[in-house]
This record gives C-alpha cells, sequence and structure tokens, in this order.
C-alpha cells in the first residue's frame, strides 16, 4: 500500500494529477470522463499512471516503510468518481482499478517485485 501527495487539477473535461513534490516521486495520473453515472454522485472515468510513485510514511505508517513503485510505460486506470456524501463517503474523490507492468522496490535495499494490476484512489486529506 502506497500513500504520496498529488496536486489534482482540471485539465478540459478531465483532471491531470501530479506529485506534489520530489518526495513524492514524480507520478502524473490523467483522468477523462467515460461514460455516464452509475450512482448519483458519481461519473465513471477512464485514464493513465506514470512515473515513479513514492510511499510517505507520514501519510500512512506501514509495515513496508519507505516504498516505490515505477511505471516506466503508462498503466490503465479505470474508477468512478463521486461527490462527497455519495457512496457512504465524507469527502470528494476517486477510486478505480488499474493494469500496466510496474515494479515496487523498497528503499531499504530489498528485493523489488513486479506485477500488473492494482487498485487506485485518490482523495482529500481528512
Amino acid at each position: 500500500m502506497l500513500y504520496t501527495r498529488v496536486t489534482v487539477s482540471r485539465s478540459g473535461s478531465g483532471w491531470i494529477a501530479v506529485a506534489s513534490s520530489a518526495a513524492a516521486g514524480d507520478v502524473q495520473v490523467s483522468l477523462q470522463p467515460s461514460g455516464r453515472a452509475v450512482l448519483a454522485g458519481t461519473l465513471s472515468v477512464t485514464g493513465s499512471i506514470s512515473g515513479v510513485v513514492i510511499h510517505m510514511p507520514e501519510l500512512l505508517n506501514v509495515p513496508t516503510g519507505a516504498v516505490r513503485a515505477n511505471f516506466r510505460s503508462p498503466g490503465e486506470l479505470q474508477g468512478v468518481a463521486f461527490t462527497a456524501g455519495s457512496l457512504n463517503s465524507s469527502a470528494a474523490g476517486l477510486d478505480g482499478l488499474g493494469t500496466g507492468t510496474f515494479s515496487v522496490t523498497p528503499e531499504n535495499g530489498g528485493e523489488p517485485c513486479s506485477a500488473s494490476a492494482f487498485s487506485w484512489s485518490i482523495f482529500s486529506p481528512q
């Protein structure tokens, strides 16, 4: 599980999220609406992710410690954007599943591993 900070901004009819600092990596997420709402207060989205995501332990202290995921080629994203109050959420956000090969490397020198499927979320800090 990796948590990092991104800055989200509108880009046409969609959104772009980029790493908020070098400590977060150089990740870039691009999302566009892909269909109508499945439930009230939601919108289907598709997009891509590329770059390096660096886990920020101050956001979520997990036993894995400092870890980074490297998307050497863009991964594909599918998901849903939702408003505060929908899906029993107290804040607006985005959530979904992704595919595409990436590697995960521990900062402590452990062995890297590769994967090709993942879940993702973007939400406001509480």
